[in-house]
């Protein structure tokens, strides 16, 4: 049984909308000059792939395809795009559509889009707020589906809705796909993929090489496709700076865990989750300055909503970046000078970094 539509009105998008869309894949993406440009998620990257290898198998100029950066990176994509003078762009998961497609220009959004709704050739799927936690890849399954079908693209589908909804996502067929297409292998290629994306060497683009050069999940675990070995090696040095990272004690205060670490990759995330796990009743805080000489990462990690809630409201007053993760989840992008704040914030002194675990930790 292959994946199907939730059978519900409007899912998943109403008539219209999808029709649009499905006009914008037999007209504007089939002529020359197209560009698409995907997130850094998982789920996005999937998609993309899926996307590129849906156009391949309709005989057409296979597209230019642009990634975000880091979002604290001070580079962003829409440079990028108007250098390749697209006639059209396709949009997966991008956080700012407004900066990523250029003026007068037909555009596809799938995911979150910034850009007016009543802007020319602009066509949004999946911004609804009722449909932004359905999976991309889901998504451009369904839409690719109405204009050819190809089974043999179903697993990309399955590896985005794997991360971002997990095993049990409400999607008919679901359950049966994942068993036909094997669990294990979309498994273990989304925990590889998820640790190789937080290290400094990690290149996005590697992970569509990947999913275009394999035919099945299967392909994957055996190593049988493009970048699987750079992409298993990035997930191994990620592990071992993670277990440097851990090797000093975190700093308990009062309801709060402190770990730190001066990494260039992103392992604040991982630490954050680690400390979590270890301390549940607090809410953990891990904080990375290693990974850019002006910008310091933090992640924010807790099982009661509403506390760490409370923290980035606080540091947002303060004017720092916080990108949301999930409900008990938040990444933090600030500038060096300003990790005392976060520090103030919740009740220790600047100096409390010295009794973490800077030292071990560093490079």
């Amino acid at each position: 049984m292959a994946i199907k539509p939730v059978k519900q009105p409007d899912w998943p998008a109403s008539e219209a909308v999808l029709g649009r869309a499905e006009e914008f894949l037999r007209g504007p993406a089939r002529g020359p000059g197209l560009v698409v440009v995907s997130g850094r998620s998982l789920d996005a990257l999937s998609a993309t792939a899926l996307l590129e290898r849906f156009l391949r198998a309709q005989e057409t100029q296979v597209p230019e395809l642009l990634i975000e950066d880091l979002p604290w990176k001070r580079s962003h994509v829409g440079a990028g795009v108007r250098a390749l003078a697209p006639k059209a762009v396709i949009c997966i998961g991008v956080t700012s559509t407004r900066r990523a497609v250029p003026a007068g220009i037909p555009a596809l959004v799938l995911g979150p889009s910034d850009l007016p709704a009543s802007r020319p050739g602009l066509v949004v799927l999946g911004a609804e707020a009722s449909r932004r936690d359905l999976p991309l890849s889901l998504l451009t399954w369904f839409l690719t589906a109405r204009v050819a079908s190809l089974p043999s693209l179903e697993w990309l589908a399955l590896l985005g809705t794997l991360e971002e909804a997990g095993l049990n996502a409400a999607v008919p067929g679901y359950q049966d796909a994942l068993k036909r297409h094997g669990r294990v292998p979309l498994t273990e290629t989304l925990t590889t993929v998820r640790a190789a994306s937080l290290a400094s060497t990690y290149d996005p683009a590697d992970v569509v090489r990947m999913l275009l050069s394999a035919s099945k999940p299967l392909d994957l675990a055996l190593g049988r496709a493009e970048c699987v070995e750079t992409l298993r090696a990035q997930r191994d040095h990620v592990e071992r700076e993670l277990k440097r990272a851990c090797q000093s004690e975190p700093l308990l205060h009062r309801g709060w865990v402190l770990g730190a670490c001066r990494s260039k990759d992103q392992i604040q995330t991982l630490l954050a989750a680690r400390l979590a796990h270890l301390h549940p009743e607090r809410v953990s805080v891990a904080i990375n300055t290693g990974a850019d000489r002006r910008v310091a990462l933090a992640s924010v990690r807790c099982r009661q909503e509403d506390a760490g809630a409370a923290l980035v409201a606080r540091l947002r007053a303060e004017g720092l970046v916080v990108h949301p993760q999930h409900r008990r989840g938040w990444e933090l992008s600030l500038p060096q000078s300003s990790v005392p704040k976060l520090l103030e914030a919740i009740g220790l002194a600047p100096e409390a970094l010295d009794h973490t675990a800077l030292g071990p930790g560093a490079h």
